[in-house]
């Protein structure tokens, strides 16, 4: 797994910059803020290839645009534009600042070819797809691999609360609730969002803060009328939906067939879970005479209609449990219908008994456990103070997951917690600024920003006690200071693999499991620093390590200042490696073999190793120590 970069690499790429220059006819549209997180102007955010598209004239960005052609930004700043005839440009990306009113400095990326400024656009962006251009919007930089022309437009949420996603072209969208509420966020294309055997590209959902939170495959069959995820459906407005039926019958296919071989295809596990536990939540609420699905409208006396368009007749109701539920939770769900509801003048009518009834919390997804072919085991990650979590076996049956058996308490457990459970290294997940949290036995722990600041701490098990007399144990982060920074829940689930932390369980972190190689990072910097003095007569006062993509480790060595002046690159399983100072060879197992047939094992290594050095070398921190 790739670490996370080490705070040094980090401020490497925060070099000083020049002084302001104003953008002129140039300057993009932006909320002005005299503060920007280090994130926002960090260079790595301009990686990649983006199209140069810019609006017709004396309009925006929003009346459409043309491409003008590819700009790639490289990590060491530079870049290289290609213009649609074909002519290359190559210049450098530099961090440069605005002044409003005498009072704000706001950086924004410039591109200079030579001295000469080329294009500019803000730091501060709500959508990382796009980078704006110019005063109102006249230009911008839409990355290549943000093609959302399948799905941009709007659509409307067939089941559910029926909200509107209106999609643009950048990855940006808005949803609108039935109450008028607006929420905005962008879209991603990546890997399927929560699991760990993805196949295929997901337009993957963020809110605002870079947290996602839904995802639908996506497909390379041009434009889209439908976008499902589970029991989730986005439909295109004013789309004809039954077009490609239409079609498939024009040309003689048999579309039923088709629809009953598809039927087959089994639901995703987590998926089905969701789907079931939230229509569980349903049904718990019609037979418990909820007035979110009844009204009373004094037709019949101790009863009350229900409201919900899904269920006009009993018989809908034996469809809806036999879609969800199979084995005793179906036989129980179907007594309470035969003893609780009637039909009437063409409605539906439930019995007003007062009871209370559990409800799954899937807001924060669930927790597969125990999978086998056809069964398993799905718990959610989060509770309510109330009835605790909630846990049911799950049966697939004609390729869709039912509930066949739930149970709702503190089954997680109270007792007997401690820190131990959750010491190790967390990669934060589901972000796009993931931190890394590192707990030790002793409970203290470090928090890794993606900026590079680290924040330190102690971590305390505590039993919380609520007013029903249930008690849950947190795991909860105190700063230096001792004020409470954020906490998660304890659960039973072995091995803890997950935790979820901050407002409503948002915030998600795996751990990060220490691949098994021969020698350890412990071992590596022991055995570095030894072998640095026996070939230098330096003696390191300490070292640090960082791992790189693709397994290869670096230890740093640290004079009596604190400062970074070498470092070796080395193969965890071999102890191989090479000297960042000279290139020369090392073998900490054998110290001092520097043969050709040793260079050549080590050239896949380096390159890789290289690879996670280069933001280093690049900023000239590391210095050869001078004796």
């Amino acid at each position: 797994m790739k670490k996370m970069v080490s705070c040094l690499a980090v401020l490497a790429m925060l070099t000083a910059v020049p002084t302001a220059t104003a953008f002129a006819e140039d300057t993009a549209a932006i909320s002005v803020t005299s503060e920007t997180s280090y994130y926002e102007t960090d260079i790595r955010n301009l990686v990649g290839q983006w199209k140069y598209q810019v609006a017709p004239e004396g309009m925006n960005i929003t009346a459409g645009v043309t491409d003008n052609g590819i700009i790639t930004v490289k990590e060491d700043s530079t870049y290289t534009y290609t213009d649609i005839d074909g002519n290359t440009h190559s210049g450098t990306v530099k961090v440069d600042y605005d002044t409003f009113g005498g009072e704000f400095n706001v950086p924004f990326f410039a591109f200079y070819e030579g001295d000469k400024f080329f294009i500019g656009c803000y730091c501060s962006q709500n959508n990382p797809n796009a980078y704006i251009i110019g005063n109102g919007g006249m230009a911008q930089l839409l990355s290549v691999d943000a093609d959302f022309s399948a799905i941009t437009g709007e659509w409307e949420e067939v089941n559910g609360n029926r909200r509107i996603f209106n999609i643009s072209a950048d990855g940006a969208y808005t949803v609108t609730y039935p109450d008028g509420i607006i929420i905005q966020g962008f879209i991603k294309i990546g890997n399927e969002m929560f699991s760990e055997n993805s196949d295929g590209k997901w337009y993957n959902f963020y809110n605002t803060n870079g947290i996602a939170w839904i995802g639908f495959p996506k497909t390379d069959s041009g434009t889209v009328d439908e976008l499902k995820a589970g029991d989730f459906t986005l439909r295109r407005r004013n789309a004809d939906t039954n077009a490609n039926a239409h079609q498939e019958q024009s040309e003689g296919e048999k579309t039923d067939d088709k629809n009953e071989s598809a039927s087959f295809d089994k639901e995703d596990k987590t998926m089905g879970a969701i789907r079931v536990m939230e229509n569980f939540n349903v049904i718990m609420a019609l037979t418990g005479a909820s007035p979110v699905y009844t009204i009373d409208d004094g037709k019949v006396n101790g009863y009350v209609k229900v409201n919900d368009s899904r269920f006009t007749s009993i018989a809908d109701l034996y469809a809806f449990i036999a879609d969800n539920f199979t084995g005793e939770a179906k036989e129980s769900f179907i007594r309470d219908i035969d003893g609780y509801f009637i039909e009437k003048d063409g409605s539906l009518y439930v019995q007003l008994i007062p009871r209370s009834f559990y409800q799954f919390h899937t807001e924060n997804g669930v927790t597969i456990t125990d999978p086998a072919m056809d069964y398993c085991t799905a718990t959610t990650n989060k509770g309510d103070k109330l009835y605790g979590f909630g846990r049911a076996v799950l049966k697939c049956e004609s390729g869709k997951w039912h509930i066949e058996s739930y149970e709702f308490g503190d089954f997680y457990g109270v007792e007997g917690h401690d820190v131990s459970e959750i010491a190790g290294t967390w990669d934060e997940v589901d972000t796009l600024y993931p931190r890394q949290l590192i707990i030790t036995n002793d409970g203290s722990f470090t928090l890794i920003f993606v900026d590079g600041r680290v924040m330190y701490g102690t971590v305390e098990a505590e039993d919380i006690g609520y007013l029903n007399g249930n008690r849950m144990t947190w795991f909860n982060l105190y700063d230096e200071n001792g004020n409470f920074y954020t906490g998660f829940e304890a659960t039973s689930l072995t091995p803890l693999n997950d935790l979820y932390t901050g407002q409503e369980c948002s915030e998600h972190f795996v751990r990060y499991i220490e691949p098994e190689h021969k020698y350890s990072t412990d071992e590596l910097q022991k055995m570095a620093a030894k072998d640095y003095e026996e070939k230098t007569g330096i003696r390191p006062a300490d070292t640090h390590s960082m791992t790189n993509e693709g397994g290869s480790v670096t230890v740093v060595f640290t004079d009596e200042k604190g400062e970074d002046f070498d470092a070796y690159n080395l193969d965890p399983d071999t102890g191989v490696g090479e000297k960042f100072s000279d290139g020369s060879v090392v073998n900490l197992p054998q110290t001092g073999v520097n043969s050709l047939a040793l260079a050549g094992t080590l050239a896949g290594a380096s390159a890789v190793a290289l690879l996670g050095l280069g933001v280093v070398i690049w900023s000239g921190k590391l210095r050869k120590k001078e004796e």
